[in-house]
């Protein structure tokens, strides 16, 4: 044990990071649903733009394929802050319904403790959207500029003309 420090602190200490635990544990599911969801969402609304793309007969599947996973970044940038608002507000209201952050304060644990888990959590995923920002979705747009040229040439070259029959 560590000089100047009393069993009692270090258990609130190891209480702390248990409380946290279970408070990112009860978030993380509804982040994780609603980040699907919201990307599956934007990533047809995304996808729709390039529907001529997506269900062209002359175009090869690895071209779609590389624009499907060049709209991916773009896509994620939106949802991730949105999913991580939507996973803290119901996992919170959860908690709260079920008495439990009744329970964690009459324990006597603060505010501060108990929106530590949910700030970092937000620090993290901003970080993360930062990152997919500067970095991904750029290199993402130049892909689909790519793509979408070569779309355009496959579409030049093709024998088939709609609309003629021979």
């Amino acid at each position: 044990m560590r000089r100047g420090s009393s069993p009692r602190s270090t258990e609130m200490r190891r209480f702390g990071w248990t409380l946290s635990r279970y408070l990112i544990k009860s978030v993380l599911p509804y982040f994780f649903f609603s980040w699907v969801l919201l990307s599956v969402i934007l990533f047809f609304q995304q996808a729709a733009r390039y529907s001529d793309i997506f269900f062209s007969a002359n175009v090869p599947q690895g071209v779609v394929l590389e624009l499907a996973i060049a709209l991916v970044p773009s896509v994620i940038s939106f949802t991730s802050p949105m999913a991580v608002l939507v996973g803290v507000v119901i996992g919170l209201s959860r908690m709260q319904g079920d008495s439990e952050l009744i329970a964690i304060r009459a324990s006597g644990v603060g505010n501060i403790q108990l929106t530590a888990p949910m700030i970092l959590l937000g620090i993290v995923l901003s970080g993360l959207s930062f990152l997919v920002n500067s970095v991904g979705v750029p290199f993402a747009a130049g892909i689909a500029k790519r793509v979408a040229i070569e779309s355009a040439i496959y579409e030049l070259d093709s024998p088939i003309v709609p609309g003629t029959f021979n």
